[in-house]
């Protein structure tokens, strides 16, 4: 099963994304700074979320752990 990271994952366009995605079979993470105060997201069995910025190394190096598609 891939792993796959969607940056921004809590705002429009990759709300959208994960909810096409998680009918697949594949272990998504999301990256999200909660910018834009919406989360319609919310963490199960088969997803996880992290709280971080894509403009912040650390977190982007958080994320990317054991992830195979961006």
């Amino acid at each position: 099963m891939k792993n796959i990271l969607i940056t921004g994952g809590c705002g429009f366009v990759g709300t959208n994304l994960f909810l096409r995605l998680e009918q697949m079979p594949f272990n998504i993470t999301i990256l999200d700074n909660f910018s834009s105060k919406s989360n319609y997201i919310h963490e199960s069995r088969n997803h996880k979320i992290i709280k971080g910025d894509i403009r912040n190394e650390y977190d982007v190096q958080r994320a990317l752990k054991n992830i195979d598609v961006v």
